[in-house]
């Protein structure tokens, strides 16, 4: 998987979301990505949020577990991004 940094402005609101196949490929990701990260406030779900908090060593808001539909509506009127890693269909 090919990574692209990107510059932003402080204080973004970013929330990570990976299906459980995928998450191994987000931890990468923000892994890659620590250092943008730090100066944000991140979320993620349950699981997701205890992985990137433990390798990051960075606070991550931990949003309840649950379906992309239950989790969007949250997500798209609290974060200024979002990020992804979608499952792929075989």
């Amino acid at each position: 998987m090919s990574h692209k940094k990107i510059v932003m402005v402080q204080d973004k609101k970013i929330t990570l979301v990976a299906h459980d196949n995928k998450k191994r490929d987000l931890l990468e990701w923000a892994m890659f990505n620590r250092e943008l990260l730090a100066n944000h406030i991140v979320f993620a779900t349950g699981t997701t949020g205890d992985a990137l908090g433990g390798k990051l060593g960075l606070t991550i808001n931990k949003l309840q577990s649950g379906t992309f539909l239950t989790i969007h509506p949250f997500c798209s009127q609290a974060c200024c991004m979002l990020v992804t890693i979608p499952q792929q269909n075989k």
